[in-house]
Protein backbone atom coordinates (compact mmCIF):
# COMPACT_ATOMS: atom_id res chain seq x y z
CA UNK A 1 0.00 0.00 0.00
CA UNK A 2 1.11 3.48 -0.93
CA UNK A 3 -0.01 6.72 0.29
CA UNK A 4 -0.50 7.97 -3.22
CA UNK A 5 -2.94 4.98 -3.58
CA UNK A 6 -4.55 5.58 -0.68
CA UNK A 7 -5.21 9.58 -1.91
CA UNK A 8 -6.31 8.63 -4.66
CA UNK A 9 -9.16 5.57 -3.38
CA UNK A 10 -9.75 8.32 -0.99
CA UNK A 11 -11.05 10.95 -3.31
CA UNK A 12 -12.62 8.32 -5.45
CA UNK A 13 -14.94 7.68 -1.93
CA UNK A 14 -15.17 11.26 -1.19
CA UNK A 15 -15.57 13.00 -4.97
CA UNK A 16 -14.89 16.07 -3.49
CA UNK A 17 -13.49 19.44 -4.45
CA UNK A 18 -11.84 20.53 -1.16
CA UNK A 19 -8.19 19.96 -1.29
CA UNK A 20 -6.69 17.46 1.57
CA UNK A 21 -3.53 15.68 2.19
CA UNK A 22 -2.61 12.38 3.48
CA UNK A 23 0.05 11.11 5.53
CA UNK A 24 1.32 7.81 5.97
CA UNK A 25 2.76 7.15 9.88
CA UNK A 26 5.10 5.29 11.57
CA UNK A 27 3.08 2.03 11.67
CA UNK A 28 2.55 2.51 7.52
CA UNK A 29 -1.51 3.21 8.43
CA UNK A 30 -2.22 6.57 6.08
CA UNK A 31 -4.61 9.69 7.78
CA UNK A 32 -5.87 11.99 5.13
CA UNK A 33 -7.23 15.21 6.33
CA UNK A 34 -10.44 14.82 4.22
CA UNK A 35 -11.65 12.75 7.60
CA UNK A 36 -10.43 9.15 6.16
CA UNK A 37 -7.53 6.92 7.14
CA UNK A 38 -6.70 3.53 5.88
CA UNK A 39 -4.26 0.96 6.69
CA UNK A 40 -3.51 -2.74 4.94
CA UNK A 41 -6.13 -5.07 6.64
CA UNK A 42 -3.50 -8.36 4.39
CA UNK A 43 -1.85 -8.37 0.96
CA UNK A 44 -3.68 -6.05 -1.53
CA UNK A 45 -6.48 -5.00 0.96
CA UNK A 46 -6.75 -1.54 1.66
CA UNK A 47 -8.95 -1.06 4.32
CA UNK A 48 -10.83 2.30 4.69
CA UNK A 49 -12.13 3.69 8.28
CA UNK A 50 -15.61 4.51 6.62
CA UNK A 51 -15.79 0.64 6.54
CA UNK A 52 -14.57 0.22 2.49
CA UNK A 53 -12.24 -2.01 2.05
CA UNK A 54 -10.35 -1.66 -2.29
CA UNK A 55 -8.86 -4.83 -3.10
CA UNK A 56 -6.46 -5.09 -5.43
CA UNK A 57 -5.81 -8.60 -7.52
CA UNK A 58 -2.46 -9.63 -8.88
CA UNK A 59 -3.83 -9.42 -11.78
CA UNK A 60 -4.07 -5.54 -11.32
CA UNK A 61 -7.78 -5.27 -11.33
CA UNK A 62 -9.41 -3.42 -8.51
CA UNK A 63 -12.96 -4.07 -6.94
CA UNK A 64 -14.64 -2.02 -3.67
CA UNK A 65 -16.20 -3.86 -1.61
CA UNK A 66 -18.96 -1.64 -1.62
CA UNK A 67 -19.88 -2.13 -5.45
CA UNK A 68 -17.75 0.48 -7.12
CA UNK A 69 -17.00 -1.23 -9.96
CA UNK A 70 -13.85 -0.23 -12.23
CA UNK A 71 -12.61 -0.50 -15.53
CA UNK A 72 -10.48 1.66 -18.27
CA UNK A 73 -12.17 3.24 -20.85
CA UNK A 74 -11.16 3.24 -24.76
CA UNK A 75 -9.64 6.80 -24.30
CA UNK A 76 -7.43 5.55 -20.88
CA UNK A 77 -9.59 7.17 -18.10
CA UNK A 78 -10.02 4.79 -15.44
CA UNK A 79 -13.68 4.73 -14.72
CA UNK A 80 -15.74 4.34 -11.33
CA UNK A 81 -19.05 3.49 -11.45
CA UNK A 82 -19.97 6.39 -8.81
CA UNK A 83 -18.95 8.56 -11.77
CA UNK A 84 -15.30 9.43 -11.03
CA UNK A 85 -12.37 9.17 -13.80
CA UNK A 86 -9.25 9.41 -13.50
CA UNK A 87 -5.91 9.55 -15.40
CA UNK A 88 -2.23 9.90 -14.73
CA UNK A 89 -0.99 13.12 -16.81
CA UNK A 90 2.66 13.48 -18.17
CA UNK A 91 4.05 14.69 -14.82
CA UNK A 92 2.76 11.67 -12.84
CA UNK A 93 -0.02 12.78 -10.99
CA UNK A 94 -3.38 11.20 -11.06
CA UNK A 95 -6.04 13.89 -12.43
CA UNK A 96 -9.67 13.40 -12.11
CA UNK A 97 -12.24 14.48 -14.60
CA UNK A 98 -14.03 17.11 -11.69
CA UNK A 99 -11.07 19.43 -11.74
CA UNK A 100 -8.87 17.82 -8.71
CA UNK A 101 -5.68 16.12 -9.02
CA UNK A 102 -3.14 14.07 -6.34
CA UNK A 103 0.38 13.43 -6.18
CA UNK A 104 3.18 12.66 -4.22
CA UNK A 105 6.50 14.34 -4.16
CA UNK A 106 7.40 11.33 -1.29
CA UNK A 107 6.51 8.11 -0.29
CA UNK A 108 5.23 9.45 3.09
CA UNK A 109 2.82 12.18 1.80
CA UNK A 110 0.55 13.21 -1.11
CA UNK A 111 -2.02 16.09 -1.95
CA UNK A 112 -4.82 16.05 -3.81
CA UNK A 113 -5.73 19.66 -4.82
CA UNK A 114 -7.40 21.94 -8.03
CA UNK A 115 -6.03 20.79 -11.43
CA UNK A 116 -4.84 24.33 -12.71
Amino acid sequence: MSVIEVAVFAMVLSMTTTPFDCTMDGSDAVACTNGLSASESAPGRIAFSNGVTVHKEPDGRLWFDNGIDVYMDVTGWIQFSNGAEARRDSEGAIVFGHGMRCRSDDQRSARCDAND
